[in-house]
């Protein structure tokens, strides 16, 4: 429906106007409101070279992944389930945060939990069994917390400063369904874009985008075909934490 489709335009330009504002998320190479499998849109960054995460960049990601229901908030004014699996991803990298690498100032060195793989953070970010103490989980659950509310008022900050902004890219996803990153640039920095897209929907993506090649040498074609087939709601930020070996 067409509310539906406003919904999903607003979440997307807020994960997207959000990313760009953050030190720590990779480029935005597209969004899309066109829905693909279980997403009914996402936004695809293009990974750079980069050998370890730190904890700014698990923020930011945390950041842009809560940013759809950020937007939700205040341009909507209600909350969808739209934003659930948004609502997983950041949880998880949060979790990982405080249980496997020490980024918690709060609990400090200790990793908590075993090494069972968990697919959705790669194998050497499993959550694994417990075998820490009620205090100590209470803990991390009051850290977790804390790592999410805290990037969720970022979200909403950057949202509320740059509103103008994303009603232009919402208004653009409705006539155009997809931008490139060119495009959405342009919108952001309000300058044309040199070769505006020509009609809607998947076309509006460039080649040159779609065929750029990701630091462990993976199509990009590949990791978005991947990224739509594991997304669980509405939505799907495509933001991978798997770190490189």
């Amino acid at each position: 429906s067409e509310e539906d489709k406003e919904t999903v335009a607003y979440r997307e330009a807020g994960h997207a106007a959000v990313s760009y504002h953050l030190a720590y998320t990779d480029p935005v190479q597209k969004i899309t409101i066109v829905p693909r499998g279980r997403a009914g849109g996402y936004v695809l960054p293009l990974p750079e070279d980069r050998m370890v995460d730190s904890r700014e960049h698990f923020e930011d990601r945390i950041c842009m992944a809560l940013a759809g229901r950020a937007s939700e908030e205040i341009f909507l004014g209600r909350i969808t389930s739209g934003a659930s699996n948004d609502l997983q991803q950041a949880t998880r990298i949060a979790k990982v945060m405080v249980m496997k690498l020490g980024m918690s100032d709060k609990l400090g060195l200790p990793i908590y939990g075993g090494d069972e793989v968990n697919p959705f953070l790669g194998r050497m970010y499993g959550l694994g069994s417990r075998d820490y103490s009620e205090e100590a989980a209470r803990e991390i659950d009051e850290e977790v917390k804390r790592i999410l509310e805290d990037n969720y008022q970022r979200a909403l900050t950057i949202i509320r400063n740059n509103s103008d902004k994303i009603e232009q890219l919402v208004e653009a996803l409705r006539e155009q369904e997809t931008l490139d990153r060119e495009v959405f640039e342009a919108l952001m920095q309000d300058t044309p874009p040199t070769d505006a897209p020509n009609g809607s929907g998947e076309e509006a993506v460039s080649v040159e985008a779609v065929e750029a090649k990701t630091s462990n040498g993976r199509n990009q074609t590949i990791i978005e075909e991947e990224t739509i087939a594991e997304a669980g709601a509405d939505t799907a930020v495509v933001e991978e934490v798997t770190p490189s070996d």
